[in-house]
């Protein structure tokens, strides 16, 4: 078996960094905590209420620059974590 096929048949890992503000205890989800091959269910139902969650789930390697998009004002993901902040006050 050669190099290609082994990486080829092995399932890709995806990591993802979540960029938005640290959630209470019971969502057990802080600020830049990282994921790989998947999100725990309590954080895939937390986005279906509050899916602006989902747009700051980035793959890591996307991190710096999501960093930088987080700081310019009206960006997306600037306006999603505002959305996720204002969705945690009406808890």
């Amino acid at each position: 078996m050669d190099e290609e096929q082994i990486t080829a048949e092995q399932p890709v890992m995806v990591q993802l960094i979540y960029c938005g503000p640290t959630l209470p205890h019971k969502f057990g989800l802080r600020q830049y905590q990282v994921f790989i091959g998947g999100l725990p269910e309590r954080i895939k139902e937390f986005a279906k209420e509050c899916p602006a969650i989902n747009s700051l789930l980035v793959p890591v390697g996307d991190f710096a620059e999501t960093r930088i998009s987080l700081g310019q004002k009206g960006s997306v993901e600037a306006s999603q974590y505002l959305t996720v902040i204002e969705h945690l006050g009406k808890e």
